[in-house]
């Protein structure tokens, strides 16, 4: 079993061929990723700007990715109920935060 993230993932892609793996879904492509563990999958998006006038556009930007990728992946119940997007706002530590934190 793989240790971290992304570790075995390219034995798995090695086993399938490119023409199967190009016309894969993306929710299949997902589920394959995964593999037989099933872990739960997504991104971890920072909030690094707290001006008053960004919080709007904030909540939009979260709501915005959410519906994007599940219209992306479909509505297979494997790959979306395992979907797991983390929005961290923590303007203590992270206003004006660059690439290098």
């Amino acid at each position: 079993m793989p240790s971290s993230p992304g570790e075995g993932q390219e034995e798995r892609q090695q086993a399938i061929p490119g023409e199967e793996w190009e016309d894969a879904s993306p929710a299949q492509k997902i589920k394959w990723l995964l593999g037989p563990e099933g872990s739960k999958w997504g991104w971890v998006v920072y909030r690094t700007c707290y001006k008053p006038e960004l919080d709007a556009p904030w909540e939009m930007l979260q709501r915005i990715i959410v519906v994007n990728c599940k219209d992306e992946v479909g509505d297979d119940p494997e790959v979306l109920d395992k979907m797991d997007w983390r929005f961290v706002s923590d303007p203590t530590t992270l206003d004006g935060a660059d690439r290098d934190i």
